[in-house]
């Protein structure tokens, strides 16, 4: 498999697009280049076109397979390992709001955070986040409306959400409601080397 087809099905990870926006999640992809590769994703197992049962005339949707969704520790590294060049900016690259879900995931997903516990709400674009962290460390879903007191708020660009959460400084661009030094807390990424730390003390 291609490294073509891997970065493609990687755009899957954040959600199950319709045909028609998968060009929007693609960008400078021809529509016929489109149409051969999302064949070639499905005729390799990692993908599989359906259409909502309850639906007349619904849009056909493609969704990972158990096959494309073990992709997603691989993308989870290569985010983590391009953690610092986030502090930059994507300068002319195209940016996705529904990737903040998937980038938060695995910067912050922790078993244990150095941080009081509490929720903090993300708004990013037309995006709603919730980072949590209690007892049993810290994780991001897209469950944001599950609290109705979050000690925090926080409000960016994906540049500006991505650079603070890789820097652990909150910039210009994140506007914060309620407790600041909590949302500070809570965005601030695990260090490498307790993560490493960590698994390497995990019990198999």
């Amino acid at each position: 498999m291609t490294a073509g087809r891997c970065s493609s099905s990687a755009s899957f990870c954040w959600a199950p697009p319709a045909t028609a926006n998968c060009s929007a999640s693609l960008p400078g992809l021809a529509t016929n280049l489109l149409a051969e590769r999302l064949r070639q994703l499905e005729a390799d197992g990692l993908l599989e076109r359906r259409r909502a049962a309850d639906v007349a005339h619904a849009a056909a949707f493609y969704q990972l397979t158990e096959r494309g969704a073990a992709l997603e520790p691989v993308v989870l590294a290569l985010i983590r390992w391009g953690a610092p060049l986030m502090t930059t900016g994507p300068g002319g690259d195209h940016i996705d709001d529904r990737w903040a879900l998937l980038a938060l995931s695995a910067m912050l997903t922790a078993s244990r955070v150095e941080a009081p516990e509490g929720d903090l709400t993300v708004h990013c674009g037309d995006h709603e986040m919730l980072v949590t962290i209690d007892s049993s460390g810290r994780r991001v879903t897209s469950e944001a409306g599950a609290t109705t007191r979050p000690l925090a708020t926080v409000t960016a660009q994906l540049p500006d959400l991505l650079a603070a959460v890789s820097s652990g400084t909150l910039g210009p661009g994140v506007a914060v409601g309620g407790n600041r030094q909590f949302a500070a807390k809570a965005l601030r990424p695990e260090d490498p080397h307790e993560r490493q730390h960590r698994k390497a003390h995990q019990v198999p």
